[in-house]
C-alpha cells in the first residue's frame, strides 16, 4: 500500500494545512494543494479531543497577565486589591475594577481566557458593553467577544457584598477564523470535515451562572475533558425537571437538537422518547423527541453527544430537555446545546447572546493537466458521509465544469456510491453500488480508460463498463470536492484522496482493501 501511495500524482491526507488551503502531500511543489474557504468561524475535535474553534491567534496581548508582578501595568481602584490568589474586585463599600489601557483594537475579535480563584457569589463584568456576562465560578474560562473600548476592565456588577478574585489573564487576537480547513479527530483519526451551512437557532449554547433550581437544576463550575468548563446539572429525580432556552425556531419544522453529556454514573446515556423511558429527552418548539433519536457519539471520557431529530410544533413553544419523573433515576451534567435547521447534527456551532451561523466549506482548485491523465488514470478516496440524508455529493476530476468529467460520489439513494463521467456534456460511464453503511469509512477508487471504466469499493470490483469513451488528452485539469462547477459540494469525512496513473486490477484490489 505504501509503494502504490508513491505512484500517486496527487495524495491529500489531512495532515497540513494553511489560511485558505489544504496542502496536499504530492506533488511537493504545491500544484496539488485545495483552494479552501467557508467565510465563517467553525470548531472541530483536535487531536487531544478538544472541542476547540478553529482559529490563528496572537501572543497574548496582556502584560503581567499572572500579576508575578505585582500590580505593575494595571489600574485598581477602590475596592479593589492585590492578593496571593489575583486580583481581588468587591462590591463593598465602593465598586472595584481592575484595569490595563490600550490592550484592545476597536472592531476587532479576540479571545480572552481567566481563572477565578476565589467566588462567593455575584457577577463580573469585561469593559461596559461588550460580552457583559462573565463565568465567576473557581476555574478557568473562556470568553470571545468584539472590542468596544481599547481598555481593559473587570469590575462587580453584584450590589451584594461579595467578592471575586481573577488572575491568568490572557486576551489573544483572533487574526483570521474564516478561512481555516478542519482535521477533525472526532473518530479518533484526522479526516477533512467539509460541512454545508448551519445555523445555531439559540441565543445561548452554554450555560451561565443565572441557572437556579427553580426547575430543578443547578449551574456548575465542570472541567469537561474535552474542554468545557461549565454545565447545567440535573440531580434528584423526584419530580419532572426542564430548562428551556431562547432562540429563532419556525413552525413545523425539522431541527435537530444535541448538547454533551455525562452521566453521573459514567454510563451511556439513553435518550427518552416519551414521559417515562430513557434518563432523559430532548424538546423542540413545544415537541418532544418521540422517534428521531439519533445513534450517540462517544467523545471519549465518558462523554458522549446526543442528537434528536424532532419536527417543531410551534416557533413559540418551548425548547430544550427534560427530565421527567418517571425517567431513570441517574443525574447527569450537559453543556453546548445545539438546535439546526437539519436532518443530523453538524460540528458545534458556539453562540453567545445570538444566533450563530457556520457557513459552507468549500475545497477545490487543486492540480492541473500535467498531474491528471485525462485519457486514463485512477480517482480514489476514503470517505465517510456525514449523514444518509439522500442528497447528491460528489468529488471529481473536470476541466472546471460537468461536461468534461469523471466523479465518484454519494447519490440521492439510500447508501449508494456512484462512479460517472462525462466527455462533451454526453454521459459516458454510470456506475452505481449500494454500500453496506456510508457512514462508515469505505475504500472508494474509479479507474477510467477508453472502454475500460471499473468502479472498486473495499477490495472488490463492484462494477464496470467496457463501453464508455474518455476526454481529450489534457482536458481534465482540476480535482474538487464538488461536480466540477461548484454544485453537489462534497460534504463528507475525507482520510485520503488521491489521483493515480492507470493502476491494475492487482493494484486496485490492494489499494481499496479495507
Amino acid at each position: 500500500m505504501a509503494n502504490l501511495l508513491d505512484e500517486a500524482s496527487i495524495l491529500l491526507t489531512p495532515t497540513a494545512y494553511n489560511n485558505g488551503s489544504m496542502l496536499a502531500v504530492k506533488p511537493e511543489n504545491g500544484d496539488g494543494d485545495f483552494t479552501f474557504s467557508r467565510n465563517s468561524a467553525a470548531t472541530r475535535v483536535n487531536a487531544q479531543g478538544l472541542v476547540e474553534n478553529v482559529q490563528i491567534l496572537s501572543s497574548n496581548l496582556v502584560s503581567n497577565g499572572d500579576f508575578s508582578q505585582g500590580g505593575q501595568d494595571w489600574a485598581f481602584s477602590s475596592g479593589a486589591s492585590l492578593t496571593d490568589l489575583g486580583a481581588k474586585i468587591t462590591h463593598t463599600p465602593t465598586a472595584g475594577s481592575v484595569s490595563q489601557p490600550s490592550v484592545l483594537t476597536i472592531g476587532k475579535s479576540y479571545k480572552l481566557t481567566y481563572e477565578i480563584t476565589e467566588s462567593v457569589s455575584g457577577g463580573l463584568k469585561f469593559n461596559s458593553a461588550v460580552d457583559a456576562s462573565m463565568v465567576t465560578t473557581v476555574g478557568v474560562h473562556t470568553k470571545y467577544l468584539e472590542a468596544d473600548a481599547t481598555t481593559i476592565s473587570f469590575s462587580r456588577t453584584s450590589s451584594s457584598n461579595n467578592d471575586v478574585t481573577i488572575t491568568n489573564i490572557s486576551i489573544l487576537e483572533i487574526t483570521d477564523d474564516t478561512d481555516i480547513p478542519r482535521i477533525d479527530y472526532t473518530d479518533g483519526c484526522g479526516s477533512l470535515l467539509l460541512e454545508p451551512q448551519s445555523t445555531n437557532g439559540l441565543n445561548y449554547s452554554e450555560p451561565t451562572s443565572s441557572e437556579t433550581s427553580a426547575s430543578g437544576i443547578t449551574y456548575e463550575s465542570f472541567n469537561w475533558a474535552i474542554g468545557f468548563t461549565n454545565c447545567i446539572k440535573f440531580g434528584d429525580n423526584s419530580q419532572t425537571r426542564y430548562r428551556y432556552f431562547s432562540g429563532t425556531i419556525a413552525n413545523s419544522t425539522e431541527y435537530t437538537i444535541s448538547a454533551f453529556v455525562i452521566m453521573d454514573d459514567l454510563s451511556e446515556p439513553i435518550l427518552g422518547t416519551g414521559t417515562d423511558t430513557g434518563d432523559l429527552i430532548f424538546r423542540v418548539g413545544g415537541q418532544s423527541a418521540t422517534t428521531g433519536n439519533q445513534p450517540n457519539v462517544n467523545m471519549g471520557n465518558n462523554i458522549y453527544r446526543l442528537s434528536s431529530v424532532i419536527t417543531s410544533a410551534s416557533g413559540g413553544g418551548s425548547t430544550g430537555l427534560l427530565k421527567y419523573a418517571g425517567q431513570s433515576n441517574k443525574g447527569f451534567r450537559i453543556v453546548s446545546f445545539q438546535v439546526e435547521q437539519n436532518s443530523y447534527a453538524t460540528s458545534y456551532i458556539p453562540t453567545s447572546g445570538a444566533i450563530s451561523t457556520r457557513l459552507q466549506d468549500i475545497a477545490n482548485n487543486s492540480g492541473n493537466a500535467s498531474l491528471i491523465n485525462s485519457e486514463e488514470g485512477v480517482l480514489y478516496a476514503e470517505i465517510a458521509t456525514l449523514a444518509n440524508d439522500l442528497t447528491n455529493r460528489f468529488i471529481s476530476i473536470s476541466n472546471g465544469s460537468k461536461a468534461e468529467r469523471v466523479e465518484i460520489g454519494y447519490s440521492n439513494v439510500s447508501n449508494k456510491i456512484f462512479a460517472f463521467s462525462n466527455v462533451g456534456n454526453v454521459n459516458q460511464c454510470n456506475i452505481s453500488f449500494v454500500l453496506p453503511n456510508m457512514l462508515d469509512y469505505n475504500k472508494i477508487a474509479l479507474k477510467y480508460k477508453l472502454n475500460d471504466f471499473s468502479l472498486w469499493v473495499n477490495g472488490v470490483k463492484v462494477g464496470v463498463d467496457l463501453n464508455a469513451s474518455v476526454s481529450a488528452e489534457n482536458i481534465l485539469n482540476e480535482l474538487a470536492f464538488d461536480e466540477g462547477d461548484g454544485t453537489d459540494v462534497f460534504y463528507s469525512k475525507t482520510k485520503a484522496l488521491a489521483v493515480f496513473p492507470y493502476l491494475t486490477d492487482e493494484q486496485l484490489t490492494a489499494l481499496t482493501t479495507i
